[in-house]
């Protein structure tokens, strides 16, 4: 009797827990469908009030057209704020207010200028610019003092001896010194200073005949008549031998 007892115990717990956990499992799908319930009625509620906020114009984002210069070309854009006027048509925006202005084009001096490149024997034969009015003058200024000069050894100084280096003051006196015995000599000893044998040439002051002995002509012919003069030597040596 006992085991019996025993036997239904237990299979009345496992019957009420059976029922229990269904009853668990059924209140859980109804809290589920309870909150699903209440969702919805939310969105429904803010899907209303937006609508009813936006045909009443207190919106911060409205949507609005926008005409480009067509009049069948409407583009919506969307961000616009609202600004009630009365009217609750569609609105146009108009970019500019300017539409058929011109802007007038730079004068050619405010534009860039790029630097022109020239090929040197090529564009100056093809554009032969003329010169300028000032350095025609001028050049024409420095050609004629050009023709004009006289080197200095050609001057002909009132009253100075070169070659004596003397200075006097009237024209007699200077006159009177060139007869002297003096000045002869001097001029005298002054061509045969200045006066090259080997090349047969006559200068006017000692200066030229030292620049010409180490000129290269003079320096040529001097070698060319000690190797003739070597030759003859050695040749005459020969005959004597024979």
């Amino acid at each position: 009797n006992d085991a019996g007892v025993n036997a239904d115990s237990e299979g009345d717990s496992s019957t009420r827990t059976e029922q229990s956990s269904t009853k668990d499992t059924t209140d859980l799908d109804d809290e589920i469908r309870r909150l699903e319930a209440e969702l919805a009625e939310d969105d429904v509620d803010d899907d209303s009030e937006m609508g009813s906020r936006y045909e009443e114009g207190e919106g911060v984002a409205e949507r609005k057209s926008v005409s480009f210069a067509a009049a069948d070309t409407i583009h919506p854009i969307e961000g616009v704020k609202a600004v009630d006027h009365g009217y609750k048509g569609p609105a146009v925006l108009s970019l500019s207010t300017l539409a058929n202005d011109r802007i007038a084009p730079l004068p050619p001096s405010a534009l860039p200028v790029a630097r022109k490149r020239t090929l040197k024997g090529i564009d100056e034969r093809a554009s032969k610019k003329p010169k300028s009015t000032k350095v025609d003058g001028l050049r024409g200024a420095v050609k004629e003092l050009l023709d004009g000069y006289v080197a200095r050894s050609k001057e002909k100084l009132s009253g100075y001896c070169r070659v004596c280096a003397k200075q006097f003051a009237t024209d007699e006196e200077f006159h009177a010194h060139r007869k002297t015995e003096f000045h002869k000599l001097a001029v005298e000893m002054e061509r045969k200073s200045t006066y090259c044998k080997l090349c047969r040439k006559q200068f006017t002051s000692p200066v030229q005949m030292k620049e010409h002995l180490s000129s290269r002509p003079h320096r040529e012919q001097l070698a060319f008549v000690r190797r003739r003069q070597a030759g003859q030597q050695q040749s005459g040596g020969r005959r004597q031998w024979c």
